[in-house]
């Protein structure tokens, strides 16, 4: 009879021991499904579909209602928690008390009981943590794509069983929301802001995904809208134009020097300019050109944008207007530069140096540290390239930069030091800075390829 109850007891046991494994393992299903539904990558899932994996069109399903199957994980892993703290902390407790009597570790039952209860928790504690939690979400996370696939599924078939507790859960969370006074929280999808964007693209970077090259082009678009067309225009002193009453001898000689195929056309100064002339039409009139050739004859209506405009807008104009060039004005009306689609798209791909263009870099980073830097470096690239935080609302250049600080006409050899860089002024050209040498208190730890 005892024997018969003993081997009784040890089956009860054995089952609820299996019980506590079936528990586990089960919040360690849910906990793996949350991590790898919510990072396993969309655009990952619809190639898979596009090749005829079917359970990739699951996960996909998943992910496009996100909230649904989160909230089934979730009451998944909340119920596999109460079932494993209902049986588990019993089982090891009953497990405990005999053996500690015969240990001679406690011999009043209820003592025993005490400490067989605290030892239980512990334990299930343990293993719901590590097994339950921390491995199953490691592994979703080393791993999303094919943990998704794996649970996609088994999911489907929960959730589908659960809808009914999942949307009376989610109505009743959603009505105390209300209660409170607020908005019920919009479906969750995977979106990222610019600046989590931004810290996947240098994560994906330091994890070799993306080379050097593409990791700068992708952050120079997301630098993109926040660039006004100030930033990247040719400064009104380098602007090249021609007068309108320029002969048509003249104007030849200056086409024949000049390496750009759009020609500013001016009336009394640069800062009237009244049309563009474009080299194919000039040379489409060039039989008829005589004595009494005019620009205006050939020349086009000029583009006028304000110098606040984005890039991104400046964009938008080039395309509706059918032009490639604009000229910037300043709050006062006159002539701040032009801007060509050339520097709108060295923006994002960076500085392409064309066939007329001198083989001079506008940084050069020497052996012994010190890094020469061309006058017209904008500030924001110097920032992005060498991590700095260099911020002057006056100016868009380094060249201006060091000018504000000096608060008069530079000379060579000045020395201006800013936010951890130290800036020597090595050429002026006319009332500007040509040339810096720039020293960093820090050698930056990152290092990226030319502007």
């Amino acid at each position: 009879m005892d024997d018969s109850q003993h081997i009784l007891s040890v089956s009860a046991i054995l089952v609820r021991l299996a019980a506590v494994a079936a528990l586990v393992a089960m919040n360690a299903f849910f906990v793996a499904a949350e991590f790898a539904l919510v990072s396993v990558r969309q655009s990952r899932m619809e190639e898979l579909v596009s090749r005829g994996n079917i359970l990739a069109r699951v996960v996909l399903k998943a992910t496009n209602n996100l909230d649904r199957y989160i909230a089934g994980t979730q009451l998944g892993i909340t119920l596999a928690s109460l079932g494993l703290g209902w049986v588990g902390e019993s089982t090891l407790s009953a497990l405990l008390i005999p053996v500690l009597q015969r240990a001679g570790v406690v011999h009043a039952e209820g003592a025993a009981h005490q400490i067989s209860i605290t030892l239980a928790f512990l334990t299930i504690t343990f293993l719901h943590v590590v097994l339950g939690e921390l491995v199953p979400k490691s592994v979703a996370l080393l791993y999303p794509e094919t943990t998704a696939l794996w649970i996609s599924k088994p999911m489907q078939v929960i959730v589908g069983l659960m809808s009914p507790f999942i949307w009376a859960l989610n109505g009743t969370g959603n009505l105390f929301v209300r209660l409170l006074g607020m908005k019920e929280p919009p479906p969750h999808h995977q979106l990222h802001t610019v600046d989590e964007l931004k810290i996947l693209v240098d994560a994906s970077h330091k994890g070799g995904m993306l080379d050097e090259t593409e990791r700068e082009l992708l952050q120079r678009v997301f630098r993109f809208s926040d660039v006004t067309t100030r930033q990247v225009m040719v400064h009104r002193t380098q602007v090249k134009g021609v007068p309108v009453d320029i002969t048509y001898d003249e104007l030849a000689q200056v086409v024949e020097e000049s390496p750009f195929t759009r020609i500013p056309v001016y009336e009394g100064s640069i800062d009237n300019i009244i049309g563009v002339l474009h080299l194919k039409d000039l040379f489409r009139h060039a039989r008829k050109a005589g004595p009494d050739f005019c620009p205006r004859s050939v020349m086009h209506k000029p583009l006028f944008v304000p110098e606040t405009l984005s890039v991104e807008l400046l964009l938008n104009e080039f395309k509706q207007n059918r032009t490639q060039m604009a000229v910037v004005l300043d709050e006062f009306g006159g002539t701040a530069g032009l801007v060509t689609l050339k520097d709108v798209l060295d923006e994002i791909v960076g500085h392409i140096q064309e066939e007329y263009e001198e083989d001079e870099p506008d940084i050069v980073e020497g052996e012994d540290g010190t890094i020469w830097l061309q006058g017209h470096v904008r500030i924001d690239d110097l920032n992005a390239k060498f991590d700095l935080a260099l911020e002057e609302p006056d100016a868009d250049t380094v060249g201006g930069l060091v000018m504000t600080r000096l608060g008069r006409m530079p000379l060579v050899g000045d020395v201006v030091e800013e936010n951890g860089a130290r800036f020597r002024v090595e050429a002026v050209h006319g009332l500007r800075i040509s040339r810096v040498a720039m020293q960093l208190a820090q050698p930056a730890a990152h290092r990226n390829g030319e502007l």
